[in-house]
């Protein structure tokens, strides 16, 4: 009995080692940084002139907006001459002579679905707010895309998801609460951030026009979004005679402080967090030992300790799957 129980000990700790060691490459590809070939660069970079834009609308600008049979339901106009304060609009305004909010421009902002009345809400999703559709032109034979502006120095919560002729197309951006970072701070003061998506190629084959929908999504206002363009190339370039904030530019360098060693510094922080790590045990994270077990200097290199611990901690969540039938994730059930 206790020689059935010591091999089943092994071949556990066997398996979590191999696991353990797929774990460990991931975690040492994932954090490898790729350098570009200049030939690669050429190539997705591509000739300026290839970078066509087939269509594009002016969201808050009536005259566009009517061109493309726009429609919407909770999508506010934003008046870039307006009072943020007015609106709930947690935008800074201070980039432009006249001082106006995002270097003049209209745009719409999707209101959350508290704002908008009972009778007019979507009734298959709790957190689907205000909406707006539009048509855009798109190459029939081509891969297409579409790339939304929006305006850098806006802090805003709320989440937008994107719809091609009625098909799932993702998240446009990520709200606070579904991982985005958009509702913290400005992601780019005084500039435009410009996203862009593919577009399904069998929604768009055959067809010289789709329909886009975005919608609101998360507990929140989401950026405003300004402008939208389809175009072939993967890699967008904004046009020539579209308006451009002021580029981010580095002050002058401070001095090194006299006695401060570089590598010593980051030497030393780095075995305060392995020893951090290693004394954590079984509450530790996986891909920290996985990265503490393939690092030659960190002390523990190869060291069996770590593939033991790995076991524990693999062990631990399969019971905890097997009692609750879930890893206390919301999204797993």
């Amino acid at each position: 009995m206790k020689k059935e129980r010591k091999s089943n000990e092994l071949r556990s700790v066997s398996v979590a080692g191999h696991l353990f060691f797929s774990m460990a490459v991931c975690a040492f590809a994932f954090s490898t940084p790729a350098l570009a070939e200049t030939e690669q660069e050429r190539h997705l970079l591509g000739h300026p002139a290839e970078r066509r834009i087939i269509d594009s609308i002016n969201l808050g600008v009536p005259e566009s907006e009517e061109e493309h049979d726009f429609r919407a339901l909770g999508a506010q106009r934003m008046d870039p001459g307006s009072d943020p304060e007015e609106h709930n609009w947690n935008v800074e305004k201070d980039y432009t002579e006249e001082n106006e909010i995002a270097l003049g421009e209209w745009g719409r902002r999707l209101l959350r679905r508290g704002a908008i009345e009972e009778k007019d809400r979507l009734p298959d999703n709790a957190t689907y707010g205000g909406w707006m559709d539009f048509e855009l032109a798109v190459d029939p034979e081509k891969q297409n895309y579409v790339t939304f502006k929006l305006w850098g120095s806006e802090t805003a919560p709320g989440g937008l998801v994107l719809q091609v002729d009625g098909a799932s197309a993702g998240p446009i951006w990520r709200g606070v609460n579904t991982g985005g970072s958009w509702g913290n701070a400005p992601v780019f003061p005084g500039r435009w951030v410009y996203r862009t998506m593919p577009l399904s190629y069998e929604v768009t084959k055959g067809n010289d026009r789709v329909r886009v929908r975005v919608q609101q999504n998360a507990h929140g206002i989401p950026p405003t979004l300004y402008n939208a363009y389809s175009h072939t190339d993967s890699y967008f370039v904004p046009p020539e005679d579209e308006r451009q904030g002021e580029p981010f530019v580095w002050g002058p360098g401070r001095p090194k402080p006299e006695g401060f060693d570089l590598e010593e510094a980051l030497e030393k922080n780095a075995m305060e967090h392995i020893e951090n790590v290693m004394n954590r045990g079984t509450r530790a994270r996986l891909t920290d030992l996985a990265r503490i077990y393939t690092t030659e200097w960190s002390g523990y290199y190869r060291d069996e300790n770590i593939i033991e611990t790995a076991a524990r901690i693999l062990d631990g969540r399969a019971r905890q799957f097997a009692r609750d039938g879930h890893l206390g994730m919301r999204w797993i059930k």
